[in-house]
């Protein structure tokens, strides 16, 4: 994503096309009871972000905690609520106190004609941590996946049932990224990263 866009424009800057890219959050329980539970996918619409290209390439994507949503249609509505309101409260993300989420890269290196190895910082629940992801480009879509603990960030995985239900402290998180039309005005620079 970061160094293949580099040799194909001089030094852009591409913002994420927010409306054709899509971030999903893979949530599945363990346990013994976790038979009768159910895993849970969650959509992370971006809020912002944006692609630098040229010399020293950079991606930065942000995400409002609070527009997080809860997908599994097979729930009720009110079922679907309560568990958005946990995701998002005190014992798990607690939005009203870690209101933003950020991924900024560091560098990245070519694993073929259309793949990238990405380094970077992701900032979840007040902390920083490093993760490190494949991205590969498909008819102008960069796709990939990264797994993060939970627990890394300070996140404690919610029990259920006196801990015979258990989130799994894995969390597998998909991405599909298409980008926008590029931004002339050179506002942002790759050297923001740090």
């Amino acid at each position: 994503m970061l160094g293949g866009l580099a040799p194909a424009v001089a030094a852009e800057n591409r913002p994420i096309d927010t409306a054709h890219s899509r971030v999903l959050v893979e949530v599945a329980k363990t346990g013994f009871l976790s038979v009768f539970a159910h895993d849970h996918t969650i959509q992370a619409p971006i809020a912002s972000g944006h692609v630098d290209s040229g010399q020293h390439a950079a991606v930065e994507l942000r995400f409002e905690t609070g527009n997080l949503r809860l997908l599994d249609p097979e729930l009720p509505a009110e079922t679907r609520e309560e568990i958005e309101q946990t995701m998002l409260g005190p014992k798990v993300l607690d939005a009203s106190h870690f209101p933003e989420i950020v991924f900024i890269s560091k560098h990245a290196t070519s694993t073929g004609p259309d793949g990238w190895r990405v380094n970077g910082n992701l900032t979840l629940h007040g902390q920083t941590h490093p993760v490190t992801f494949d991205v590969r480009e498909t008819g102008g879509t960069y796709e990939g996946s990264v797994e993060i603990r939970q627990t890394d960030f300070g996140i404690k995985p919610i029990q259920l049932a006196r801990g015979t239900v258990k989130v799994k402290d894995t969390v597998l998180i998909r991405f599909e990224i298409r980008l926008g039309v590029p931004d002339s005005s050179n506002e942002r620079k790759a050297s923001r990263i740090p």
